[in-house]
């Protein structure tokens, strides 16, 4: 079992659009043109502030700067300092949604704005993330969402524990190992 940060309580409920703040987690991939477009439906739709919106980490901003109703972060402000700003997430295929999770920011999976398959993580499928839909009330389906009482066990427990006590001896023993192999390489190569 490998130890992981406590989930955070989660931020809700989530505040509506013209509220709350919320963000865009963008990948290496994604398709300016299909993002701007949803940007736009999203924020007609429901009177929605603009988007503080993430790049990912190397991207190349100027490319993003035809994205309307948006406010372009800069990708090496931390992670955790952007999302310590947000009441909602949205997210294309990446890891940063687990980020976001880990941090109480409650994540709607936005599927088609990448090249990569529909939920490529399968965060959406074990019910970890909650699907971006037109259909749905918005923002209090994602609020009845994450407020589920089986949202906690749908992190698979098996595999992750949250025990303090259990992650300070991993990261005890991992440390000391990390160590030890240092010494020896430096022993080597004197």
């Amino acid at each position: 079992r490998r130890p992981v940060p406590a989930v955070r309580g989660m931020k809700l409920p989530v505040p509506d659009p013209d509220r709350g703040v919320y963000g865009l987690l963008l990948n290496a991939k994604c398709n300016v043109e299909k993002t701007a477009a949803w940007i736009n439906e999203f924020i007609s739709r429901n009177h929605a502030s603009p988007l503080r919106v993430r790049p990912h980490p190397g991207y190349e901003s100027e490319k993003l700067s035809r994205l309307p109703h948006a406010v372009i972060c800069d990708w090496r402000e931390p992670l955790a300092d952007f999302l310590d700003g947000l009441d909602l997430a949205f997210a294309l295929n990446t890891n940063a949604m687990i980020e976001a999770l880990l941090h109480g920011v409650p994540v709607v999976y936005i599927g088609g704005l990448d090249p990569a398959p529909f939920d490529l993580f399968g965060l959406v499928a074990d019910g970890s993330v909650y699907p971006y839909t037109k259909e749905d009330t918005f923002p209090a389906a994602v609020t009845r969402f994450y407020s589920r009482q089986d949202f906690r066990h749908s992190w698979n427990n098996a595999e992750f524990t949250t025990d303090t006590e259990e992650e300070k001896i991993f990261l005890t023993e991992l440390f000391t190992r990390s160590r030890k192999e240092k010494n020896c390489v430096l022993e080597r190569a004197q």
